[in-house]
């Protein structure tokens, strides 16, 4: 799960902040601080991860014998009558003519849960 932008920064006592005419200037004792602070979009994200892969995935195939709009490529199948899928919707195809239907499947593709969690 690549996610290079999240980062945590902590400043300790003692620890170099800047240089000032040539000589070394450290933060004080006592006065440690938390800079920059993501960890809760990381725990977001960890959290989507968790619940797409908490479960084994399958894959699915449907034909229904109408046309409607469901099976949007991209939608999350979590389960069909209770009985767990946990992948993603990657192909839907209509078919008209004489006899009107809808095709869609699944796959087991890689999910960028970094970018599902940065579009919440």
């Amino acid at each position: 799960m690549p996610a290079p932008e999240i980062e945590y920064w902590y400043a300790a006592d003692n620890t170099i902040e800047d240089v000032k005419d040539g000589a070394l200037v450290y933060r004080n004792s006592g006065t440690s601080e938390v800079l920059r602070d993501d960890s809760a979009r990381l725990r977001s994200i960890a959290g989507l991860l968790y619940a797409i892969r908490a479960q084994q995935p399958a894959t699915l195939s449907i034909h229904l014998h109408q046309v409607s709009a469901n099976g949007e490529p991209g939608t999350l199948v979590v389960d069909v009558d209770g009985i767990p899928v946990g992948t993603v919707i990657q192909e839907r195809t209509w078919h008209f003519g004489e006899e009107q239907s809808l095709e869609f499947s699944t796959a087991l593709t890689e999910l960028e849960a970094v970018e599902w969690a940065s579009a919440r």
